[in-house]
């Protein structure tokens, strides 16, 4: 009957020798990674000694043997997975820029002096927890995620064997109900922006400010900032009936940091959308000014940086007006909780270019208990009832007058 093989990164039994000189010699036959079978041996004083000898130079030639992976430092072990990332999954700009701030500012500079064995679950959960509470759920939530992906790639690679991510605890943001603007916290907004846009700064000069005609689009349209930026004039169509805008790019920032319109949204969806007439009248007289590509482009007619769009409509508001605080959110669960209380959560949907419905019903539909129009059932029952209790008396009567 055949040998069996040794599995890979075990040894067999240990036998005892002397050599010629009367040394003790612990020796076995082990089986390493590349699968190929090689003798070891290790002498000592006595029998235990070359056993003990033995042993601890095989877990150091097996560890060793692991690729030499295990033993690495985590941060060569992240540049590694970030390689392939970005040759396989083909991240957009903005995630990349993202994934990279976490790893940079938080990854690396706790967890770098680790090497891969060394970075075990209570380890990472600590991090984890802790970065939790200097920062939010969302940054969180990345770095769990770049690290679920890392130590992926290091079973991949042989290095380990179990994801020490997968015993950390769950990240959990708060829990946070969608909100939207009543009809007078719009009209006064739009009254701001206007008298913002026509004043002058503080040296006097007539300011050079666009904010109350961008706010309407995104009103209008539920679009976010980015998509609202990059909106160019030969993706409206004015001879529609009505008239719509094809959304189907966004303003990111690359690499370097420029300000550029990537091809595609976030969420890869191309939507078309019809324009209310108060858009259209706004961007017809808008077109005839325009002298760029894009509708709504900066102070210097070039692509409009949606940061700096926010920190000047925070600015022209003012003070005091808390539920003007969280644009562009408040833009679309505004827009698409009027369009669900009118059309129903599917038309909000595809208005602000969800994959789901459950992603608009669970944050950007605000809660409002507003049940269906029952009346006319009420009016049934009690119209029935008092036919029912009519009957009822006439009964009575009848055989009270019988008797």
């Amino acid at each position: 009957m055949a040998r069996q093989n040794l599995p890979i990164g075990t040894y067999g039994a240990i036998r005892i020798a002397k050599n010629r000189a009367g040394t003790t010699i612990a020796i076995t036959r082990y089986r390493g990674n590349d699968g190929i079978v090689r003798k070891a041996s290790r002498t000592g004083r006595t029998q235990s000694a070359a056993t003990i000898n033995l042993k601890a130079h095989l877990a150091a030639v097996l560890r060793s043997e692991d690729t030499g992976m295990a033993d690495q430092k985590l941060p060569n072990m992240v540049e590694e997975w970030w390689t392939e990332y970005l040759e396989t999954g083909k991240p957009s700009t903005g995630t990349k820029r993202r994934y990279r701030g976490v790893i940079d500012n938080h990854i690396l500079k706790k967890l770098g002096g680790f090497t891969v064995r060394e970075a075990r679950t209570p380890r990472i959960n600590a991090f984890l927890r802790a970065l939790l509470k200097e920062t939010s759920a969302a940054t969180a939530g990345i770095a769990k995620a770049i690290l679920q992906n890392v130590f992926n790639y290091a079973i991949r690679m042989g290095a380990i064997t179990v994801n020490p991510v997968d015993g950390c605890a769950p990240i959990k943001a708060e829990s946070v109900q969608p909100k939207a603007w009543t009809i007078d916290e719009i009209s006064e907004m739009r009254a701001k922006l206007r008298k913002w846009d026509a004043g002058v700064d503080r040296r006097g000069m007539q300011r050079v400010s666009d904010l109350a005609e961008p706010s309407d689009f995104m009103l209008g349209t539920g679009c976010r900032p980015g998509e609202t930026f990059a909106v160019r004039w030969s993706d409206i169509d004015f001879d529609a009936s009505p008239a719509t805008v094809r959304i189907h790019a966004t303003v990111v920032k690359d690499e370097n940091f420029r300000t550029i319109i990537q091809e595609h949204t976030k969420t890869n969806r191309v939507r078309v959308l019809a324009l209310p007439p108060f858009l259209v009248a706004m961007l017809l007289h808008r077109r005839m000014q325009s002298t760029t590509e894009v509708v709504f482009p900066s102070s210097t007619e070039t692509v409009r940086n949606p940061d700096n769009f926010r920190i000047q409509w925070k600015e022209a508001l003012g003070e005091g007006l808390e539920s003007f605080n969280e644009l562009p959110k408040m833009f679309r669960s505004s827009v698409g909780s009027f369009i669900a209380l009118e059309h129903g959560a599917d038309a909000a949907r595809g208005q602000l270019g969800h994959s789901t419905v459950t992603t608009t019903e669970n944050h950007y539909i605000a809660k409002v208990d507003a049940a269906k129009d029952l009346t006319a059932t009420f009016e049934r029952v009690i119209q029935s009832g008092v036919k029912m209790d009519a009957r009822a008396v006439s009964a009575t009567v009848d055989g009270s007058g019988s008797q």
